[in-house]
């Protein structure tokens, strides 16, 4: 399974997108046939909950019952998450949050258990709402692919599970969509700006932020110092006002609004909460858990035109297409292209 992960990173790495169409009919045979699914959800709850005893702390949460508006009808929601290792993060990436479907009409071609591929995302922290489409006969594509899409966007927007810790009220969730049989690689480090970019690309970093960026988001507060003390604070403009961390006038304070900083180097450039600009570039790839007798797959990678990770592959119109290519065969590889990191 390493060679074949592998063999989609060099891909990656070379910009070249395989995306034979025709490929596609080698999945579609039989289409509109149940396919076998190696675990029922009673099968995948006890098998984790057995796996749980006395070495993890799975949690086994609700089960709900809800309609997709028409694509392919009624399906269950169940959520699942590790509550000694998940970990909740604020801002742009989240808690990777994982739509695991089963149960539908498209044939599996993944050879891990959906017990062993949940267990493996709970294991690196990761929530996992395990979509049950229940065998339904419209459960493919297209409309199980415009289904999911509209299930991951509901499940993005906090509209499932409110009451689980899991998912924090105004935190952004990392969303990704997984078929039964797949696997994912989230946040894979493929471009480091700071390491790789060509000369002048920092500098350029700083001076978008003293002019575009500043202008743009410059009502926002940021903390503006090198360590924890009035005489640490940075280079700033005549007049600028400091704040308090609650936005209140503190002339001790270490916030200020971003039309008053001066970034000198890109290491002036931080988030709201003084932490560094993250200037990493990220790649996401969902596969099919293979063996030595799987037959390699085509793969569809998708340049992630949004500031947020997945963005671009998780909205319910236009972005069904890339569940489509999932549900028949496809790996997917989601990656950042260059950008200001401020973006984010």
């Amino acid at each position: 399974m390493q060679r074949r992960i592998l063999s989609v990173f060099l891909l990656l790495c070379t910009l070249v997108t395989l995306i034979p169409i025709g490929a596609i009919s080698a999945w579609a045979e039989g289409a509109g046939e149940a396919t076998e699914q190696t675990d029922a959800m009673t099968s995948i709850k006890d098998n984790l909950a057995s796996s749980s005893e006395g070495k993890k702390n799975y949690q086994i949460g609700e089960t709900l019952s809800v309609n997709d508006g028409g694509d392919v009808g009624a399906l269950e929601l169940s959520i699942f998450f590790d509550e000694d290792n998940f970990t909740v993060k604020s801002g742009y990436k989240g808690t990777p949050v994982i739509l695991y479907v089963v149960n539908t009409r498209v044939e599996r071609i993944g050879k891990d258990s959906d017990t062993e591929i949940i267990q493996s995302m709970l294991d690196r922290g990761y929530v996992v709402v395990v979509a049950d489409y229940l065998n339904s006969e419209k459960a493919i594509s297209p409309a199980l692919d415009n289904s999911a899409q509209k299930i991951r966007t509901r499940l993005r927007a906090g509209e499932f599970f409110k009451n689980i810790s899991a998912f924090p009220s105004g935190s952004y969730h990392e969303n990704h969509l997984v078929p039964a049989g797949y696997n994912i690689l989230v946040d894979q480090v493929f471009w480091e700006i700071d390491k790789h970019a060509v000369d002048g690309s920092l500098q350029e970093i700083v001076n978008n932020w003293n002019n575009d960026f500043r202008g743009t988001k410059g009502e926002k507060l940021v903390i503006w110092a090198t360590g924890d003390t009035v005489d640490t604070r940075k280079t700033v403009l005549d007049g600028a006002v400091w704040y308090d961390a609650n936005g209140k006038e503190d002339a001790n304070g270490l916030y200020t609004r971003i039309k008053y900083t001066v970034a000198t180097s890109v290491y002036d450039c931080v988030n709201p909460d003084g932490s560094m600009l993250d200037l990493d570039l990220y790649i996401h790839v969902v596969y099919p858990t293979v063996d030595e007798t799987s037959e390699a797959v085509p793969v569809m990678s998708l340049a992630n035109s949004s500031g947020y990770p997945t963005s671009s592959v998780t909205s319910a119109d236009p972005r069904a297409h890339s569940a489509g290519f999932l549900f028949n065969g496809y790996a997917q590889v989601v990656y950042d292209y260059l950008w200001f990191p401020m973006a984010r």
